[in-house]
């Protein structure tokens, strides 16, 4: 039998998208922001009838969580004797829960429109090197293989990493002297190298900010949602003015105009 726990971490991620591309449908960004929660109440309220659409209850569970999950550097877990997902917050925030079904049935009862942002701007901020992991099989596998072949991975470049700001400028080089075509770049036999870079960035930008890894997929594809950012791995801060980045897409556009910087210039908030 499948834990209950385990099978709402790995549902997350495609319930949110569920939500983004069948119910809010672009009326306001899910950037899991404190104010992307203000909209994301007013919405539930409006559309919530009882016994009704239990997809779309699901999907606002899933949202609201996910996102008091990464402003408190938290991790999901299941309730057994209330049978529903909760969030335990990181230890910096104390004890207790944070549970999503309690939250919107208080939103719904009060009709306030300032339940779900009251507990998110109630959290202390997030320490420095606070790090929260997607909840998403696939990011989960990806960051597990990056990581057993980054010694491997390494040695091959020729040259030591510290995962400093400073080192950004020399992966770019690397990757603009071993793939400088987009054709190299896409090619098959350096995908491995490619990823690999692609990973120090974000580990990079991890060492000196509280920034996750992240990932979704888009069920509806690209032509179609226009969403650029699924389907890649990325790199995310918590918060209404947090900075997300997708290194591989960065490394892909050193790459196509030949402009040696661009990695530094789309990192520079690692040290403003």
């Amino acid at each position: 039998m499948t834990d209950p726990g385990e099978q709402w971490r790995a549902d997350v991620d495609p319930f949110v998208d569920r939500l983004r591309d069948f119910y809010v449908c672009g009326g306001f960004p899910l950037d899991y922001s404190v104010e992307s929660l203000r909209h994301l109440e007013s919405a539930f309220v409006e559309r919530f009838v009882p016994g009704e659409d239990p997809s779309f209850t699901e999907s606002v569970v899933a949202y609201l969580g996910e996102a008091l999950r990464r402003l408190s550097g938290g991790e999901w877990e299941w309730d057994e004797r209330a049978d529903v997902p909760v969030v335990v917050p990181g230890a910096h925030v104390g004890p207790g829960l944070i549970v999503p079904t309690l939250l919107m049935g208080q939103a719904v009862q009060t009709r306030a429109g300032t339940i779900f942002t009251e507990v998110a701007e109630s959290l202390p901020p997030l320490p420095e090197r606070a790090v929260t992991r997607s909840t998403h099989p696939w990011l989960a596998a990806w960051l597990d293989e990056r990581a057993a072949k980054w010694d491997r991975w390494a040695a091959d470049s020729g040259r030591e990493w510290d995962f400093s700001v400073e080192s950004l400028d020399a992966v770019e080089h690397l990757v603009l002297t071993r793939t400088p075509t987009l054709d190299d770049f896409t090619a098959p036999a350096n995908a491995d190298f490619v990823q690999g870079a692609a990973w120090y960035l974000g580990e990079v930008a991890r060492e000196h900010r509280a920034t996750t890894w992240e990932y979704h997929e888009d069920p509806l594809g690209y032509e179609v949602s226009g969403d650029a950012w699924a389907g890649k791995p990325y790199i995310s801060q918590p918060g209404p003015d947090g900075h997300s980045v997708i290194p591989i897409s960065v490394l892909r556009v050193a790459v196509k105009t030949a402009t040696p910087g661009t990695t530094r210039t789309r990192f520079a908030w690692l040290v403003a």
